[in-house]
C-alpha cells in the first residue's frame, strides 16, 4: 500500500484567506445592489442562490452568506464564506421570500462613578450601536434590539467593568458562568 500524502502547511487562519473571504464578499455585496443571483459549489454541491444578506459571527470568526436557495425547496439557508468555491452572478425569475427573524431585547445596567464615566460609555455604546435606546431613573438602562443575542456577547465584554447585564435571563447567565471559569484560574 502506498502512504497518503500529508500537506505540511495549512491555509485556514492565513492572511490569504481572509483577503479571499473580502472579495467573496465584495462580490456578493455586489450582486445584492444589483438584485443578481449566485450559482457556486458548496461542499461539493450546486448551489444555485439569491443572495440577502451578509453575517459575521463574532464566536467562529467566520461570514455567512444569508441567501434563498432555489436550487432545493425554497428557503432561506446560510452558508460560510469559506467554504464557497467557484461563485458567478446570474440571472433567475424566482424571488426570494422575506426573512422572518427573531428579534430579541438585550437590556444592560451601567455601573459608572462621575457623569464623564457615563458619557465615555455611552458615546462607546453608540459607536457600535447607534440605535440603542438610553434610559435613566437611578441607574442608566440600555437597551439593544439584536438578531443573535451571542454575537453582542464579545462586545457586551469590552464594557467591563461599566456594564451589566440585566435581559435576557440566559445571556445573563453565560456571562455569570464565563467569570466564574476565568476566575477559577486566578483562585
Amino acid at each position: 500500500l502506498e502512504a497518503k500524502k500529508r500537506s505540511y502547511s495549512q491555509f485556514k487562519h492565513t492572511r490569504l484567506v481572509t483577503i479571499l473571504d473580502e472579495l467573496t464578499a465584495m462580490f456578493i455585496l455586489y450582486c445584492i445592489e444589483n438584485n443578481l443571483a449566485l450559482s457556486f459549489k458548496y461542499n461539493k454541491k450546486n448551489v444555485t442562490a439569491i443572495p440577502v444578506k451578509l453575517v459575521n459571527n463574532y464566536y467562529t470568526r467566520h461570514q455567512y452568506l444569508v441567501a434563498f436557495d432555489t436550487s432545493k425547496r425554497p428557503i432561506h439557508q446560510k452558508f460560510r464564506l469559506d467554504k464557497i468555491t467557484n461563485i458567478k452572478s446570474c440571472q433567475t425569475d424566482k424571488h426570494p421570500m422575506p426573512i422572518q427573524e427573531k428579534i430579541s431585547k438585550v437590556v444592560l445596567k451601567l455601573h459608572t462613578k462621575t457623569p464623564d464615566e457615563l458619557q465615555n460609555i455611552i458615546k462607546k455604546i453608540h459607536s457600535i450601536h447607534p440605535e440603542a435606546e438610553i434610559s435613566s431613573d437611578e441607574f442608566c438602562y440600555v437597551t439593544i434590539y439584536t438578531e443573535d443575542t451571542l454575537q453582542l456577547f464579545p462586545w457586551i465584554r469590552t464594557l467591563h467593568p461599566y456594564a451589566e447585564i440585566i435581559e435576557p435571563s440566559g445571556l445573563r447567565k453565560r456571562m455569570i458562568q464565563d467569570l466564574q471559569e476565568v476566575l477559577a484560574n486566578y483562585e
